[in-house]
């Protein structure tokens, strides 16, 4: 029997983005991954594309039990693009390379063996299905080891370089989210790495 790979959309929509700025090959186990502002901002558009791919219902989404795709629109975006706000969706890596063709992407169709081949697939399907998921097989690290308990100066060069994108002043969670992709966590474990009001103050520095 047949199995059809499928992986939680936020797992797409991050590992889809990291494999992107990887040139569409496979993530390194273990390999040293030191974003730099321009490529972190690369990063996150492609991150936020792909969500509002799949929440447009552009890029098919499907959930347990039937995994028949879903009807789109998915759901409103609350909470802005970064954000899946249904945890049960998931996104065939079939729909995935169709999509690739179909979206007319700037992007080559290897984008989804690249994102495959950087998944542990499970050895066994869902119970009651022919699907399988699986996980990263190794998260690539940063050159700076982990995330640190106090990341100020880099919230504050990624706070400026938001500001001078749009001329306003980041949120919490937007400086955060990118903290987050840098350092493969989550945004909300890196939004409590840093004061936003010294990243603003930072800002209003160099705005002098």
């Amino acid at each position: 029997m047949a199995y059809e790979r499928m992986l939680f959309a936020d797992a797409v929509c991050h590992l889809g983005a990291a494999v992107a700025a990887n040139n569409f090959k496979a993530l390194p186990i273990g390999a040293f991954s030191n974003y730099t502002l321009d490529e972190l901002e690369r990063l996150h558009q492609i991150q936020a594309y792909l969500k509002r791919c799949i929440h447009l219902g552009t890029l098919p989404a499907r959930r347990w039990p039937l995994y028949g795709i879903e009807p789109a629109p998915i759901a409103p975006v609350v909470g802005g693009l970064m954000m899946i706000e249904d945890p049960g969706l998931m996104v065939s890596l079939a729909d995935f390379r169709v999509w690739i063709e179909t979206s007319k992407v700037a992007a080559p169709v290897i984008w989804a063996d690249a994102l495959s081949d950087s998944i542990q697939w499970d050895d066994q399907p869902i119970p009651g299905t022919r699907v399988i998921t699986g996980k990263a097989k190794g998260r690539p690290l940063s050159k700076l080891g982990k995330l640190g308990d106090n990341v100020q100066a880099e919230a504050n060069e990624i706070a400026l370089r938001l500001y001078e994108l749009n001329g306003e002043m980041p949120t919490q969670k937007t400086i955060a989210a990118r903290l987050g992709t840098k350092y493969s966590v989550a945004w909300s474990t890196a939004k409590d790495r840093f004061k936003v009001n010294l990243c603003k103050e930072y800002i209003k520095q160099q705005k002098q």
